[in-house]
């Protein structure tokens, strides 16, 4: 998978994708992979922002062949408390960040938003940063 590659142009048709295991949540999921039911488009959403019904998941695509593999070992269960937490590991190496946030409003895609080279893109867990809608409410201010 090239550095380059792009998002598909389903993300935000209504229906278009599924949320196909949920990693963490929190009132919906907050980490989880998603899959386009119109190409072979596989993502990692994670959690960056709330604001009220506004969420802001950073993207990552997948590789499907390791997609499928997470999703069928993560399915099968364990009783091997540290076996979901290597699994997603693993599944991070085979991903590929994109400079772009998926917006999403009440469990919908809603928007993307390009993210320019000069700002970054929060990479800690949902859990350890503010979720406080500052991101948000700048995403959405910014015309975007």
């Amino acid at each position: 998978m090239s550095k380059g590659q792009q998002i598909c142009d389903h993300l935000l048709l209504e229906g278009a994708t599924r949320i196909d295991l949920v990693v963490d949540a929190y009132l919906q999921p907050c980490d989880a992979l998603m899959s386009c039911r119109r190409c072979s488009a596989r993502y990692l959403i994670e959690l960056c922002d709330i604001d009220g019904d506004n969420w802001c998941y950073r993207l990552a695509l997948i590789e499907p062949e390791a997609y499928a593999k997470t999703l069928h070992s993560l399915g099968r269960g364990s009783c091997d408390l540290q076996r979901g937490q290597a699994e997603m590991f693993n599944l991070r190496h085979h991903a590929t960040p994109l400079n772009q946030l998926l917006l999403r409003s009440g469990g919908i895609n809603a928007a993307l938003v390009t993210v320019p080279d000069l700002i970054s893109i929060p990479t800690a867990s949902w859990r350890e940063l503010p979720c406080d809608g500052t991101l948000v409410r700048g995403l959405y201010s910014s015309g975007s």
